[in-house]
C-alpha cells in the first residue's frame, strides 16, 4: 500500500489538541503529513492540497477554503477528508466528494457522550437547583423545610424526558436516561420507526413533546429545516414546573420566548448554548434564580476533541485497509445535508 500524503489543517485550538495527540503520531505512521494554519491563506492551503492523498481538517478551522466542485477537479489524488467540530461541510459538499470518488468522514459525533454527559448535568442541576443550593451555602446560609416546596426540584427518575434531536448526542443522552426509568420522546428529522423501537424512543411532533415533557432537550444541529423548530408556541405549551436544556444551537429555539419564559419564573432552563456568545453581561437569563448558565462548554474537553482527531485517523485507516470507515457520510446523508442548503 503507498504512503498517503497528508495535509493537516487546524486552528489554534485544534494545533493544540493535535500536538499533544496521540493521532497525530498515527498519522504520521501513514504517510508524511504537512500542518498549516487555517491563517496560512487559500492559495497557500490549496496548493499543499495538490499533491495530497488526505486532508484533515481539526478545530474549527473556519478559514478553511471552500472545495468547490471544481477545486476538487483539480485534485485528483485527494481520496479522504475527515473532519469534526462545526466546521464540517462548511467547506465542503459531502455529495461533491461522494461523485468524486473521495471518501468523506465527519467524526464529530465522537463526541456525542461527552456532551450529552454534560446535558445529564444540567437536567440534575436544574430538578435539584444543586447551583442555587450551592450559592446559599457558599453565602453563609443554610437550608430548611423540604426542596420540593419549590415546585421544580424532584427526582428525574420516572420523568417523561422529550429530546429534539437524535444525532449522537440525542441517542446518548437517551441511554443515560435508561437507568433512571424516564419516557423518552423524541422528534427527529430521519429516525424511523423500526430504529426507534431498538432505542426505546418514542417518535413525536415537537409540540407534542413539549406539551407532555418534564424536561425538554434541545439537542438538534442547526439546519435550515431545525431553525426555530422549538417556537414560542411549544414554549408556552410546556407544563409550569418544566426543565429546558439546551445544548444544540440556539438558532433552534425561538430565544426570546424561552427568555419571557424564564422570566416568568415558573419552568427551569439550563442553558450553554446562547443567541450571542459570549453573552452580554445583561443579558436576561443572566442571574435568574431558575436559570442553570454554562459558557458552551459541553463539549470543550481537550480529551473529547482529541477522541475527534482520533476517529478521523481511525477512519483513515480503516480506509487504506480496506474496512469501512465509521463515520463515512453515506449517500442519503449527504443528501440531506445538501437539502438544506437549497
Amino acid at each position: 500500500m503507498a504512503a498517503d500524503r497528508i495535509l493537516l489543517v487546524s486552528d489554534d485550538f485544534g494545533r493544540e489538541v493535535s500536538d499533544t495527540a496521540s493521532a497525530l503520531a498515527r498519522l504520521r505512521e501513514l504517510g508524511p503529513v504537512e500542518h498549516l494554519p487555517d491563517t496560512a491563506g487559500e492559495d497557500r492551503v490549496l496548493e499543499a492540497l495538490r499533491d495530497r492523498t488526505a486532508l484533515v481538517v481539526a478545530g474549527w478551522a473556519t478559514r478553511m477554503p471552500r472545495l468547490t466542485p471544481e477545486r476538487l477537479d483539480g485534485l485528483p489524488r485527494l481520496t479522504f477528508v475527515g473532519c469534526g467540530q462545526d466546521n464540517r461541510w462548511r467547506f465542503l459538499d459531502p455529495g461533491d466528494a461522494l461523485d468524486r470518488g473521495i471518501t468523506p468522514v465527519d467524526a464529530s459525533g465522537s463526541m456525542g457522550w461527552a456532551v450529552a454527559e454534560f446535558g445529564l448535568g444540567l437536567i440534575l442541576s436544574c430538578l435539584r437547583r444543586i447551583p442555587a443550593h450551592h450559592a446559599d451555602v457558599a453565602a453563609g446560609g443554610w437550608f430548611g423545610g423540604w426542596a420540593d416546596d419549590s415546585g421544580i426540584d424532584r427526582e428525574l427518575r420516572g420523568s417523561r424526558v422529550g429530546i429534539v434531536g437524535m444525532g449522537e448526542i440525542g441517542r446518548a443522552l437517551a441511554a443515560m436516561l435508561r437507568p433512571f426509568g424516564c419516557d423518552v420522546d423524541v422528534w427527529s428529522s430521519y429516525l424511523g420507526e423500526e430504529e426507534a423501537a431498538r432505542l426505546g424512543v418514542r417518535p413525536r411532533p415537537v409540540h407534542e413533546i413539549a406539551g407532555s415533557a418534564d424536561v425538554l432537550v434541545v439537542a438538534t444541529q442547526p439546519r435550515r429545516d431545525t431553525a426555530g423548530i422549538v417556537d414560542r408556541a411549544a414554549l408556552e405549551a410546556l407544563r409550569p414546573g418544566a426543565v429546558v436544556v439546551l445544548l444544540g444551537r440556539a438558532s433552534t429555539v425561538d430565544f426570546g420566548a424561552l427568555v419571557e419564559r424564564a422570566s416568568a419564573g415558573d419552568i427551569a432552563v439550563g442553558v450553554d448554548v446562547w443567541d450571542e456568545e459570549p453573552a452580554a453581561p445583561g443579558h436576561p437569563l443572566r442571574g435568574l434564580p431558575n436559570v442553570v448558565h454554562t459558557p458552551h462548554v459541553a463539549g470543550r474537553l481537550r480529551s473529547a476533541n482529541q477522541r475527534i482527531l482520533g476517529a478521523v485517523v481511525d477512519d483513515l485507516e480503516r480506509l487504506r485497509s480496506g474496512a469501512a470507515p465509521r463515520w463515512a457520510v453515506s449517500a442519503q446523508r449527504a443528501g440531506r445535508i445538501a437539502a438544506t442548503r437549497r
